[in-house]
């Protein structure tokens, strides 16, 4: 092996996941919890070295990252390197934690209590990781160096409960806890309904313009839509009491039927992006 290859496999093994041995998901949940209790206040979580990245997704919240953590590679219950956030009634509120683990060629992530197929990978930019696609689980890296690092992600909900389960990346639960209802069965247009009411970060003008790759003049379009129906979707929430899903739902449909009035060449491309959500 050539000198200049030897020191690019030491660099690359010095990233070799850390790993504790496989936990019960009890005995996971409550290392997490106890471990990550005073990060409940993120001003606390600032000076721990975390910084948020991104906007807030409807379904998994603000992602706060510990970069350090990262790169040290090191897998443990009590050592997240990354803390999900929900806005609920203006403040952030702690709802869950995420884990990474820098893997090489072939390499899977480290055992634990939540299953392999939990894994996913992100390997884009910002703005493409807040694109639904790249949360797929077990979405491949695209970067044709085949020792290339891979950044695998584990969400785990140990501050609220998930309905699909500990370790689903998504928690359709979220807008409910955001709102601070009861969650409850709504239809998929009810809840991302709800989600766009929420949107005060901008999520679905950027996975828009990430789909479409807008010109200038589709941007300040789809922006304008967005906006719109974002507000109109925020004073219904206002002025009631108590969740009514007809009305988010109605608003949700009027988006997609505007945005298609104002790019009426992107229609096609609008409806396929419209199941994906």
């Amino acid at each position: 092996m050539s000198r200049g290859r030897r020191w690019k496999a030491l660099a690359l093994a010095a990233f070799a996941t850390t790993a504790l041995p496989a936990q019960s998901p009890d005995r996971f949940v409550a290392d997490a919890r106890t471990a990550t209790a005073r990060y409940r206040d993120v001003d606390v979580a600032r000076a721990d070295g975390f910084r948020r990245v991104g906007v807030e997704f409807p379904h998994m919240g603000e992602h706060w990252v510990n970069l350090a953590r990262v790169l040290g590679n090191r897998f443990s219950a009590a050592e997240p390197s990354i803390l999900t956030y929900a806005t609920v009634r203006g403040r952030r509120q702690l709802v869950g934690v995420a884990y990474t683990s820098l893997l090489r060629a072939g390499e899977q992530p480290p055992a634990s209590a939540a299953p392999a197929s939990a894994w996913h990978e992100h390997n884009g930019s910002v703005d493409e990781e807040s694109f639904p696609l790249h949360h797929a689980a077990g979405a491949p890296s695209n970067d044709p160096d085949p020792e290339a690092l891979r950044l695998s992600v584990l969400h785990a909900w140990v501050w609220t409960p998930n309905p699909a389960g500990l370790f689903e990346t998504g928690n359709a639960d979220l807008p409910f806890v955001r709102l601070g209802f009861a969650p409850r069965a709504v239809t998929p247009a009810a809840l991302n309904g709800i989600s766009l009411a929420l949107d005060e970060s901008g999520y679905y003008a950027l996975t828009l313009r990430t789909a479409l790759r807008p010109s200038d003049a589709e941007r300040t379009a789809l922006e304008r839509v967005v906006d719109a129906h974002h507000a109109r979707g925020a004073a219904q929430l206002a002025r009631t009491s108590r969740l009514d899903s007809i009305a988010p739902a109605a608003n949700w449909e009027a988006l997609w039927t505007a945005l298609e009035r104002e790019l009426p060449g992107r229609a096609a491309e609008l409806r396929r992006l419209k199941r994906k959500l």
